[in-house]
């Protein structure tokens, strides 16, 4: 899986924090997605080289 892209939502929650860590480790270009911003940028900064976006994608205006 080295150098492929992964665009991970939820991914402060607990599988998906969980999830971004193992896939970390397998070098991919993690795309971190998630509502919280305080828990995103700490997981951000736990995984150096990931892009962290804040989102919600239950609203429809944040996705478009």
């Amino acid at each position: 899986m080295r150098d492929k892209v992964v665009v991970v939502i939820g991914a402060t929650g607990g599988i998906g924090r969980v999830l971004c860590q193992k896939l970390a480790n397998l070098e991919t270009k993690l795309v971190l997605v998630a509502r919280n911003t305080e828990r995103l940028g700490d997981l951000a900064q736990e995984l150096p080289g990931s892009t962290a976006v804040s989102i919600d994608i239950t609203d429809q205006l944040q996705v478009n």
